[in-house]
């Protein structure tokens, strides 16, 4: 039940609505902005609003080391 109330009140919703019920299957979005303004953090939470869906994640990143990436997941869990 809580995480279908998380669900159901996530700001990606907002999001899904204005893309009309998101990218789809097979389509790649891209998240650009300059340094510091909250890309990763912005994934984090797509990653954990997919997570709580049941779905499967797998964030990729480039730049950061994986403890880095992992301290985020864990914030937002805790």
């Amino acid at each position: 039940m809580y995480r279908k109330f998380l669900n159901a009140r996530s700001p990606l919703r907002l999001l899904e609505k204005g893309l009309h019920g998101g990218l789809g299957r097979g389509n790649l979005g891209v998240v650009l902005a300059g340094h510091g303004v909250g890309k990763t953090s912005f994934l984090v939470c797509v990653g954990l609003d997919e997570l709580l869906r049941g779905e499967p994640v797998l964030h990729v990143t480039l730049d950061q080391t994986v403890p880095h990436l992992r301290a985020f997941y864990d914030t937002v869990f805790d």
